[in-house]
């Protein structure tokens, strides 16, 4: 799988499910909903596949991408619209927090990680910049964001 012209972005994960590609009018849906346009690399990885998990098995990481449906499903689901309102779930770690886009002026700047029972930007940490480097981080989401030497949970707010 090749998002863009970076084959070796999936070297160290694989595959555990690999839905079938997102269909045109999913991908639209989306950019309506949420008033941005859809990031090139979620794009190229949607138009492969919607939805696709990816696991890491030295360091057991998971990432349960969204498809462009169940993104905008989760944002109604576990009340992103009420709570945080300002982003875009973009996957879960399998353990209860979700990587999301943040949005600022109709554009979407940087992933965070948000657990599913405190949607809050105080309780938010920056991850990375894009879909690349969500896929590079080494360990999962859970122990990144409780790593010592981890962006602190205010920066880039």
């Amino acid at each position: 799988m090749c998002l863009g012209s970076s084959n070796h972005i999936l070297k160290k994960m694989r595959f555990n499910n690999k839905p079938q590609p997102a269909k045109p009018e999913d991908l639209k849906k989306w950019e309506e909903y949420f008033g941005v346009v859809m990031p090139t690399q979620l794009r190229k990885l949607l138009v492969k596949t919607d939805g696709p998990i990816l696991y890491r098995d030295d360091t057991q990481k998971e990432l349960q991408f969204l498809g462009a449906a169940d993104s905008i499903d989760s944002y109604e689901a576990y009340g992103f619209d009420r709570y945080l309102p300002d982003c875009i779930p973009v996957s879960l770690d399998g353990g209860g927090i979700f990587a999301v886009y943040r949005v600022r002026e109709n554009s979407v700047s940087g992933i965070w990680a948000v657990s599913a029972g405190a949607l809050d930007w105080n309780e938010a940490t920056y991850l990375c910049n894009d879909l690349h480097a969500l896929i590079e981080l080494e360990y999962s989401i859970d122990s990144h964001i409780n790593k010592q030497d981890s962006p602190a949970k205010t920066d880039n707010l």
